[in-house]
């Protein structure tokens, strides 16, 4: 996998964010297109490839907010981030998304992008390509909780930090995540189990 981001495998946000929010997210969207096979845990957000736009318009402000960035190409970016769903299932790609039960309860944007994006993933679980599962809140960690990560073709691993993206391409290291990634399905829910977890977290929000 060629990659302008894995050149630098330690690069703070502040400076990704140089040449805007878009920049970042259309290299994003380059690799995704370059990935067949995507093992992703997000701990405590919706994963970006399955974000409405409302939502993916609220995480990427406050990113801009919190790291100085220029909200002008925030539009730019929503349409960018959101276009990577269309990639899943096509030719062959594969993503199996593991999301921590907290991801379903994490206030981004406010009630209503809340609902709408909790409606969005209990409709789209069953897409071609895509495996769902959510890790219950109470469930037996097999594993020490780990931070969100992604895993590109078993050959490139993101870590997203406060203030850095982190990036390992060393095999021994991209073996530990995968291997974490294996223990954390053993405790996973899917199917209709998963879609009732998320539902049920829609219905808590107040009206």
């Amino acid at each position: 996998m060629t990659d302008q981001l894995a050149q630098q495998p330690n690069t703070p946000w502040k400076q990704l964010l140089d040449n805007g929010l878009d920049a970042v997210q259309r290299t994003y969207l380059d690799r995704y297109r370059q990935t067949r096979e995507g093992m992703h845990y997000c701990a405590d957000v919706i994963w970006g490839n399955l974000q409405t736009p409302a939502y993916a318009r609220a995480m990427l402000t406050v990113v801009a907010d919190v790291h100085g960035g220029s909200h002008d190409t925030i539009e730019e970016a929503v349409s960018t981030r959101t276009a990577r769903g269309a990639l899943m299932g096509k030719d062959g790609r594969t993503s199996h998304l593991l999301l921590g039960e907290q991801a379903l309860r994490t206030n981004i944007g406010g009630t209503d992008v809340m609902r709408g994006q909790l409606d969005y993933l209990a409709d789209v679980m069953d897409r071609d390509g895509l495996t769902l599962g959510v890790v219950p809140a109470r469930a037996l960690m097999p594993c020490p909780p780990p931070t969100t990560f992604t895993v590109f073709d078993r050959m490139l691993v993101d870590i997203e930090t406060a203030s850095t993206l982190i990036q390992i391409t060393d095999s021994g290291e991209i073996a530990v995540h995968v291997r974490t990634f294996e223990l954390l399905k053993t405790v996973a829910v899917y199917g209709q189990a998963a879609r009732n977890l998320i539902l049920a977290e829609r219905d808590r929000l107040p009206a």
